[in-house]
C-alpha cells in the first residue's frame, strides 16, 4: 500500500539536552541503529518480501534530515 512509511519516536533523556551538536549526533545514532538493525537483522517482518532501502531521520528543532542509505 505504502511504499514509504513515516514512525515517530520519543526519547526522554535524564537531563536537558540544549546544544544542535548534541541533538544532531543523537539523530545521527537512531540512524546507524536503524540502518544497523536493516543490514544485520530485519525491520519489516520475517515472512515480508520487501526489505529496508533508506532511513531519514528528522530531528525535531533543527531543520536538517540525516539520511542512511542501506545497501
Amino acid at each position: 500500500m505504502h511504499k514509504t512509511l513515516t514512525f515517530s519516536v520519543e526519547i526522554t533523556f535524564a537531563d536537558k539536552i540544549t546544544d544542535d551538536n548534541q541533538i544532531i549526533e543523537i539523530a545521527q545514532n537512531i540512524a546507524d541503529a536503524v540502518k544497523q538493525q536493516a543490514q544485520h537483522g530485519n525491520i519489516v517482518s520475517e515472512d515480508s518480501d520487501t526489505y529496508s532501502e533508506i532511513v531519514r531521520v528528522t530531528p525535531q528543532y533543527i531543520n536538517l534530515t540525516i539520511i542512511e542509505h542501506i545497501i
